[in-house]
């Protein structure tokens, strides 16, 4: 009986052996969260962790879902590849909920983590600014990807922004724009969202630098209906359009402009490029569309095809949401900067990241400038009626290559 006692204790205490070892494994979601905290010693001597948030649950969970993907496609990469430092890496994705408070939250508990010693992920401005207090009296490197301008203003000496910002795409974007429709007026809808309206500010100063008519009709994230917005700048004569929104917004926006036959040249936010939006519209309402972003799924950048090769091979999809694309961007500066720094210690990998020259990612040649931005390129790319995106200008800081 005795022996019959402990063997059933043994093989308790096995079973919870196992199961904390798949916790410390891949970080998801709530779990992961709870459980972030508390990673053994022993796990960190022969694991080097890198955390990220993500907007697994909340407002566009399809983003957060390729970011939680393209976690596990990387740490499995990395480690087949020797690791870091001679090290198995561990990549915990931790859930913003694509919100101000999540992302508080999230960053939070990833400094909260004694194991963690970079932190990335934060690919909305709304989110990336809502951490800058936490972040800036973390101590630790922390990679953001929100778009709006007003990061760079922020001098948080923990904080990187691997992103060009909304002014220098917005611009790209519209030099394409008002060579192609040569528009007297132009029209932006937005959503007071610190990505849209940001966008919208960048267009107004282009119009007004250029001597073109700018009219712009704002609504809210959530908003159902925009024929208000659509008929004010069908009526002032906007022949073209500029719609920096989130997905959602944008594929009513799509409809209804269709619906009510307007079709001004539209020039489209890098959110026309993610499947929550193509694959809600049909051809017939967004052929002809232009969209630009760091973001290009033909792009000859190096290692972006190797990249979207493997995570089509293990998900089934050739073409993610945008996110998976900029956080392996930095998933490979994380990689970059821990070996150039030679420790994990956060003061030496914030060093090297502030080093950074001609460092090589799929979203780009990087070098870190005095605000610690590392912007990339930026594609302008038409949307054909197959849904098919097609590249149609390249652009460096503000300069078109082709």
């Amino acid at each position: 009986m005795k022996k019959r006692i402990a063997l059933f204790l043994t093989l308790v205490l096995l079973l919870s052996l196992v199961a904390c070892a798949g916790t410390n494994t891949q970080g998801n979601g709530e779990s992961a969260q709870k459980d972030s905290a508390h990673t053994g010693d022993a796990v960190a001597q022969d694991t080097i962790t890198l955390g990220l948030t993500g907007n697994l649950t909340g407002y566009d969970p399809a983003s957060g879902e390729a970011i939680q993907k393209t976690a596990e496609l990387a740490q499995d990469k990395i480690n087949a590849d020797g690791g870091i430092l001679g090290k198995k890496v561990t990549i915990k994705v931790f859930d913003d909920l694509g919100s101000a408070e999540g992302a508080v939250n999230a960053v939070s508990r990833m400094l909260e983590d004694p194991n963690i010693v970079i932190m990335g992920g934060l690919v909305y401005s709304t989110c990336t600014l809502a951490v800058n207090e936490v972040v800036a009296n973390g101590g630790k490197p922390t990679l953001v990807s929100g778009s709006t301008p007003s990061i760079s203003d922020l001098g948080n000496p923990w904080m990187f922004r691997l992103r060009t910002d909304d002014n220098v795409q917005t611009y790209c974007a519209m030099d394409f724009l008002c060579s192609q429709a040569k528009p007297s007026a132009v029209g932006s809808i937005y959503t007071t969202d610190d990505y849209s309206y940001g966008g919208n500010l960048a267009c107004k100063r282009y119009c007004e630098e250029n001597g073109i008519k700018f009219v712009s009709e704002g609504g809210a994230v959530g908003d159902s209906d925009f024929t208000s917005q659509i008929l004010k700048l069908k009526d002032a004569g906007c022949e073209a359009v500029y719609l920096n929104l989130n997905a959602a917004e944008m594929v009513i926006v799509c409809r209804q402009m269709h619906e009510l036959g307007y079709t001004p040249m539209v020039m489209a936010g890098m959110c026309a490029s993610n499947s929550d939006f193509i694959d809600l519209v049909e051809g017939t309402e967004v052929g002809g569309w232009y969209t630009y972003s760091e973001i290009c799924f033909d792009s000859d950048v190096p290692g972006c095809q190797e990249f979207l090769d493997e995570y089509e091979s293990r998900y089934g999809t050739h073409n993610p949401e945008s996110s998976a694309i900029i956080v392996y961007g930095q998933i490979q500066l994380m990689v970059d900067a821990i070996t150039r720094a030679g420790s994990t210690d956060p003061e030496k990998i914030k060093t090297a990241l502030e080093q950074t020259k001609d460092t090589q990612v799929i979203t780009g040649l990087l070098t870190c400038e005095e605000d610690h931005d590392l912007p990339g390129c930026t594609f302008v790319k038409e949307i054909t009626a197959e849904k098919v995106e097609q590249v149609r200008a390249l652009y460096v800081g503000n300069s078109r290559q082709y």
